[in-house]
């Protein structure tokens, strides 16, 4: 009845609007069919509100129909709204098919972005004032409190620079490093600095610790200073008898001289491992080894471990304060060697009585030419063995020697030491004295009886006076050598001297030659050797 009513061309209209109504309707169930899957048993179920607050709809076999308010958007497609036509709504304002963060609400079977993005496209997100974007950290930048230890920097090994050395050397250089400026070419610091760097490069923190640099530094101004150096008593020195390790002149060197450590065979070089496993130089014995020039004052920079330091006969010379002074410094030291040398000096320097740990030592033979000054001994309390002969004091023997507890061998002789023998009547531990071609006046006293522990006694070449006495020499069972020749003793030898000799007294002198010694002689029967 409706279709007879129409025209041709509202019923041509109307056929073609119904069938784009039938084919939206099969498009949006296809759809719904899709994101949904098959119906659930619940053929309807209301939505939840959307995140404006709206209505979400109801869903009608994955068919999604907007309840919002009470006006429904044409479901044809339009070229152009009119403009009395409700407003469209922005995708923002559609009901939300996420998931909500509610921790009571259950997950729901409808899609989601990730599920389908062609339909929800990220972009919506971004309409979403909320919803920001922060900038990527890495967790190295975040800050750990506290640091746990896989986090800290490790420090490994740097292979060492010519600017290192330089940079080590000058912090210990003694004069800050302008000596290695002064006569660059000619100074032995210069020279040793110059070896330091060729043994150092290509070795790294490990190898070549800056302890070991210092420490290779000092034994290279020792060479450098000490080897064919000419001086006063010889402008053309012999070369070292053994420099076997010791830093090769420039001409000589090669890679094996360079890179041995100094602990590993060096020529008279000693050392010791410490606790942390370090090797330190300890001692250096270079006696009788042809060194010429002077002993640098930078071995003081082995203060904290050279116990031991030897040089005697040698060419060595070494004046005044300047040259001797800095030995005061070695306080480590317990055995000092310089003996045989050309130290000079105003006496045994007074630097000396700093070495509190001095055992022995021996400066014998140099020109030392000075008073004894007894301050110079009063805190070598660890002394054992003095031996500063062949200089010129000019003084008696001080009381603070003759005091020194464990002193067992004091030998000056030749020495122009004056007096008389009673300072030996307090040093009950000497073991061997040796006093000949001095001053000394005056009788032997009796209470060197007390000195049972000598086994060599020389006072030949003196002043002494009297006659020999009796029961005092006769104590001294394990006496092997007793000179007195070349005194004014009178008088015969007394018994009991003689019967050491059948004991261990090998050596007995006197003047007891009555044609050469008419006036002053003793008669001796006994005597290994009469004058």
């Amino acid at each position: 009845m409706l279709g007879a009513c129409l025209t041709p061309r509202r019923r041509k209209a109307l056929i073609i609007g119904s069938l784009m109504l039938m084919t939206a309707c099969v498009v949006a169930v296809v759809l719904g069919i899709a994101l949904t899957g098959p119906a659930s048993k619940k053929d309807t179920e209301l939505s939840t509100p959307d995140m404006n607050g709206n209505d979400g709809g109801v869903v009608i076999r994955g068919v999604v129909i907007l309840l919002q308010n009470t006006t429904k958007p044409s479901p044809f497609p339009t070229t152009a709204t009119p403009t009395n036509a409700p407003s469209r709504q922005p995708i923002s304002s559609l009901p939300s098919l996420l998931p909500t963060s509610s921790p009571t609400e259950k997950s729901s079977s409808r899609p989601t972005v990730s599920v389908e993005p062609s339909i929800f496209p990220s972009f919506a997100l971004s309409s979403n004032p909320t919803l920001t974007t922060l900038p990527s950290r890495s967790l190295s930048d975040r800050p750990s409190f506290p640091p746990t230890v896989s986090q800290e920097p490790s420090v490994s090994p740097t292979t060492i620079t010519r600017r290192d050395v330089r940079k080590i050397l000058q912090f210990a250089a003694l004069q800050g490093g302008d000596e290695f400026v002064k006569n660059a070419t000619t100074a032995y610091q210069f020279q040793s600095l110059e070896w330091v760097v060729s043994s150092a490069l290509g070795l790294n923190s490990d190898e070549l610790s800056d302890a070991r640099i210092v420490q290779r530094y000092v034994l290279g101004c020792i060479y450098y200073a000490t080897y064919r150096v000419p001086h006063t008593y010889s402008l053309d020195p012999p070369p070292w008898i053994n420099s076997t390790h010791w830093p090769p002149t420039p001409s000589t060197r090669s890679p094996e001289s360079v890179y041995v450590h100094e602990c590993d065979g060096w020529y008279g070089v000693m050392c010791a491992t410490t606790q942390d496993g370090d090797r330190v130089v300890t001692g250096l014995d270079l006696r009788a080894n042809k060194l010429s020039g002077s002993l640098p004052p930078e071995i003081i920079l082995l203060k904290q471990s050279l116990v031991t330091l030897k040089l005697g006969k040698n060419d060595l010379v070494n004046y005044g304060k300047e040259g001797n002074a800095f030995l005061g410094q070695l306080t480590a030291l317990e055995h000092l060697s310089v003996g045989q040398t050309y130290f000079e000096n105003d006496g045994i320097p007074t630097e000396i009585g700093l070495l509190t740990n001095l055992v022995t030592y021996e400066a014998d033979s140099n020109s030392y030419d000075g008073p004894l000054k007894g301050e110079t001994f009063t805190n070598l309390q660890k002394l054992t063995s003095l031996i500063i002969g062949g200089n010129s004091y000019n003084s008696p023997v001080p009381t603070q020697i003759a005091n020194l507890p464990l002193l067992t061998t004091f030998h000056v002789e030749n020495s122009n030491v004056t007096g008389d023998l009673n300072y030996l009547t307090s040093m009950v531990s000497l073991q061997s004295h040796v006093m000949h071609s001095n001053a000394l006046k005056g009788a032997i006293p009796s209470k060197l009886a007390a000195l049972t522990s000598l086994v060599q006694l020389s006072l030949s070449s003196n002043e002494l006076t009297g006659t020999i006495p009796v029961d005092i020499f006769g104590t001294m069972k394990g006496l092997n050598v007793l000179k007195l020749e070349n005194n004014y003793f009178t008088g015969n030898m007394p018994d009991d001297v003689c019967e050491l000799t059948k004991l261990f007294l090998k050596v007995l002198s006197a003047d007891c030659d009555l044609e050469q010694s008419s006036l002053y002689a003793v008669n001796c029967i006994c005597c290994t050797s009469c004058f």
